[in-house]
This record gives structure tokens, sequence and C-alpha cells, in this order.
């Protein structure tokens, strides 16, 4: 079975590394590192959950992954929802950790993330 694991915001592919060793022997179990996160090589992220649904969509079709199995825990179940919805023929189940139906974050908290990205305020 194909498994595609997607983190939080401010996550990495990191953060299914225990998951994606114990799933490997019997599938394929892969985790992506999001443009602005872990190892992306930039520290810009994209500006909504549909643009990182599109991302991740032509990460699936780069990749030449079946339809998965996707896995998000947080932001991760936001994406792998809109994925859902907007690429039904590439998911074959849904699995949401820590989910929320909707997620707001105010304007004043994203302003402090960005300061702690870009190295000008501590975590």
């Amino acid at each position: 079975q194909a498994l595609l694991f997607l983190h939080g915001a401010g996550g990495n592919a990191g953060h299914w590394r225990r998951a994606l060793g114990l799933l490997r022997a019997r599938h394929s179990a892969v985790a992506l590192d999001w443009p602005g996160h872990g190892r992306s090589g930039s520290t810009e992220g994209l500006g909504s959950i549909e643009a990182y649904a599109d991302f991740t969509a032509a990460f699936a079709r780069a990749a030449s992954l079946p339809p998965a199995v996707v896995v998000g825990s947080c932001m991760g179940a936001s994406v792998a929802l809109e994925l859902a919805i907007a690429q039904p023929a590439s998911v074959r189940a849904l699995v949401l950790v820590n989910a929320a139906a909707r997620l707001h974050f105010p304007a004043a908290a994203v302003d402090v993330w960005r300061e702690v990205t870009y190295g000008r305020a501590p975590q």
C-alpha cells in the first residue's frame, strides 16, 4: 500500500521517521518536506492549504505514487482533506491526526512565527 505522510505547520518529514521505519518493510511509505519546511531549501512557505494540496498532488505525480492512504497531522490533516476533495482519484483513504475542522491563525501569531523563521526572534 502507498502511504503518504504530511507533517504539520512548522514541522518536517522527520516528524514521521519512526512510523516510516516501522511501515517501510510492508508498504511504500513516503514523507515530504513542503516549501519553507525541513530540508526543502527555502524559508518561504505556500500561501494557502489549497496551494499545499496542489504541491502535494504535483509531488505524488512526480514520484509516480499510486492512489495513497494519506496520513496528515494538524495542518497536514487539512491539506489531506483538501487533496481528497480536489484530487479524489489520488487518495485511497485518509488518516487524520490532531485535525481541526477549520484552521485559523491570528495575523499576530503568523508575524511572530515569520520572525522566528527568519532568525529575528527566539522560538
